[in-house]
């Protein structure tokens, strides 16, 4: 008789999990590091936000959110199931309509005077909210 190379749901299920999980630790290592780059260059320069980095460390940066982003999230598409997915699609749906609505009302409320100007940031860190909010409502809902 031959060896079946073929394994168990269990084992299939394990080794999908453990890539999971090591897909989502080599993203949290790279965004530790660009993180803790982004809060030394503020520390460096009195926390002004306002004022320019060195191009470098900003292409830097740029590149390691967009190589990321892009391929860990296919990285991560393929390690899902179609629920995951599902859930996925709908939560980064909401996070989209959050910020396709919230932005032009924040934008027409300060035309009219009645709020500050819109916050790049704080639209930025709103959809991310809004992402992760959508993720715990439909996956525990």
């Amino acid at each position: 008789m031959t060896q079946n190379d073929m394994m168990t749901g269990e084992e299939r299920l394990k080794r999908k999990t453990r890539r999971k999980w090591a897909i989502m630790g080599v993203l949290f290592v790279i965004g530790l590091v660009v993180g803790f780059t982004a809060a030394r260059m503020e520390d460096i320069r009195g926390y002004d936000f306002a004022g320019p980095w060195p191009p470098e460390i900003a292409l830097g940066i740029l590149a390691a959110f967009l190589v990321t982003i892009s391929i860990g999230s296919w990285l991560q598409h393929r390690e899902m199931d179609d629920y995951e997915r599902d859930i996925n699609r709908k939560a980064a749906a909401f996070a989209a309509m959050v910020i396709l609505v919230g932005y032009p009302v924040w934008f027409l409320l300060w035309k009219a005077g009645m709020v500050i100007e819109p916050v790049h940031w704080m639209i930025f860190i709103g959809g991310y909210i809004a992402l992760y909010a959508g993720l715990l409502f439909y996956r525990y809902r």
